[in-house]
């Protein structure tokens, strides 16, 4: 009898337990199917820009606002909010990038700031992303730019990105609608070697190519996937202060 009432017993606090859990649960799916529908309605919100036709023009900035001198929006072309899901780790990052109108003779120029924490004791950086390029397979690719620096040290280089699976192909894809399958070498400016391109304290060109001679079947592999590049430029490593770039050029050489 004793069993029977230790074993109803156990029942009931399992059946306790399921239905206090409930709320919990619902909560939680709430808010996930929450923050999809927000990134859903923002990219809904968006105006889609469709696919240009016919190749692209040689030695030409593809880049719509390399010298971050549109008037209306002087970052427009450039993705330095990221909110999506899995990118809270950015989550203020557009409060450390805005451009100043000069800053050692160069006017108009993008500046990414923060303190040692930010930039290298937690490592996240600051980061900015140029839009979305086209990538024609077999074809290269140069990115050039000024860089200029108080402290901060660099990494700069291209991504490559493809669909996800069951997006519309017809437009400038949004942020949410591809998936990073490749990340080139860092362009070298004052470092030779390692993960850092190496800031310099004074302006200074840096230029990178892409893809790189003679990849690797593995890396091939890669670059057979990609349907767009992307600029990736992000102050990282060093001390705290001030990172500064400027007419950045994104042209098809080949």
């Amino acid at each position: 009898m004793f069993s029977h009432l230790r074993i109803y017993s156990f029942i009931i606090i399992l059946m306790v337990c399921f239905v206090l859990s409930l709320p919990a649960q619902e909560e939680q799916e709430e808010k996930e199917a929450g923050a999809e529908n927000n990134v859903n309605q923002v990219q809904q919100n968006e105006v889609l820009i469709p696919l240009p036709k016919g190749p692209q023009p040689l030695n030409k900035n593809l880049l719509s606002n390399g010298s971050f001198d549109n008037t209306n929006d002087a970052l427009k072309g450039w993705f330095y909010k990221y909110d999506l899901p899995g990118e809270s780790w950015y989550y203020d990052n557009h409060k450390h990038v805005d451009v100043v109108k000069e800053y050692k003779g160069r006017k108009n120029v993008v500046r990414l700031w923060g303190d040692i924490t930010k930039i290298t004791d937690r490592g996240e950086g600051v980061q900015i992303d140029s839009e979305f390029i086209p990538y024609e397979k077999n074809g290269r690719y140069r990115l050039s730019l000024y860089a200029c620096t108080t402290g901060p040290d660099c990494r700069v280089y291209f991504i490559g990105y493809c669909w996800k699976p069951g997006v519309k192909r017809d437009h400038i894809p949004l942020r949410g609608e591809i998936r990073r399958v490749y990340k080139s070498q860092v362009m070298r400016i004052e470092s030779k070697d390692g993960a850092f391109t190496g800031a310099p304290k004074t302006w200074k060109k840096g230029v990178a190519e892409f893809p790189m001679e003679k990849p690797s079947a593995e890396a091939q592999k890669h670059l057979n996937d990609i349907d767009f590049i992307s600029a990736h430029l992000i102050a990282i490593g060093g001390n705290g202060g001030e990172l500064f770039f400027d007419d950045v050029v994104l042209e098809k050489i080949k």
